[in-house]
């Protein structure tokens, strides 16, 4: 018992896990002003969730009115909250894009040359182009079906930058060929067996 007494509470400049058990906690002068304002954050929080899942579900229902959605919809990656942003965006008419590659070009997916001189081949992203579609057509394409494409390309030794533009703007293709044809595919279940011949 005297030498549990004589042992020192620090073992080289830190309590150990006996001490700390021993230590009283301590209490802040202010620490229940604190509680009441996490309290209060937390409160907040949870009703926000609560204000964007309703929003979620009206957008979902809203969303199904545009003539465009089922075409939207049946794509791989592409749910009720981006087939909304890419309406909102288009304004749900495509016609004023005139050509899947200007439509290319407003997205920011079409590479723009920077050349100088003799120097050739160079290509950037424009300066100019809609961050919405650049956002609905990345994010759509972290789908599980485009990450075929998306590997393949990575196997053609492209980089992680390279390759995923690639995806997008392909994606954006299909799309844009989907739309102006009114075409609406249907899913196949993994593993299903193929009707082809």
């Amino acid at each position: 018992m005297a030498e549990e007494a004589r042992r020192p509470l620090v073992r080289g400049g830190r309590p150990g896990r006996r001490e700390c058990r021993e230590i009283p906690h301590a209490m802040v002068p202010a620490q229940h002003l604190g509680e009441v304002i996490v309290a209060a954050l937390a409160q907040e929080i949870i009703t926000l969730n609560a204000e964007l899942a309703a929003l979620g579900a009206l957008i979902s229902e809203k969303v199904t009115e545009h003539r465009h959605t089922p075409a939207l919809l049946s794509m791989p990656g592409f749910v009720p909250v981006l087939a909304a942003g890419f309406l909102g965006a288009t304004g749900g008419d495509l016609t004023v894009f005139e050509t899947a590659d200007r439509f290319t070009g407003v997205a920011g997916l079409a590479p723009a040359p920077k050349d100088s001189g003799r120097i050739t081949g160079n290509h950037h992203r424009p300066r100019r182009y809609d961050l919405r579609f650049l956002w609905v057509f990345y994010l759509s394409g972290l789908s599980a079906v485009s990450r075929t494409y998306y590997d393949r390309k990575r196997a053609e030794g492209k980089t992680r930058i390279q390759a995923m533009p690639s995806l997008a703007r392909r994606r954006l293709n299909v799309l844009w060929a989907k739309l102006r044809d009114d075409i609406t595919c249907t899913r196949v279940a993994a593993g299903a067996p193929s009707t082809s011949a």
